[in-house]
């Protein structure tokens, strides 16, 4: 799956990769961010050959935290779906 912040892949048997791409911003984490992080985790979960998730980050910060300068969800918020994992995966 293709993603527009994040980078997602197996490296290597049983190890999944996420790793925050937007160095630019030093990696604030903003709706799209978020939901993207959301789904990729999902994915990773529901991967049974999946043991091991690595969180990282391009560029010099980790994340600076969330993007306090997004204001498309503040003036959509009711348009978002709400996410959250659920456990019980095999």
């Amino acid at each position: 799956m293709k993603y527009k912040t994040i980078d997602y892949r197996i490296v290597e048997p049983a190890i999944a990769r996420i790793t925050l791409d937007r160095s630019d911003m030093h990696n604030a984490q903003d709706t799209h961010m978020l939901y993207e992080l959301n789904d990729a985790f999902d994915v990773a979960a529901a991967d049974d050959s999946v043991k091991v998730i690595i969180l990282a980050a391009n560029g010099k910060n980790f994340s600076s935290g969330h993007d306090l300068s997004e204001t498309e969800f503040l003036e959509n918020w009711n348009q978002y779906k709400t996410v959250g994992t659920w456990c019980g995966m095999s």
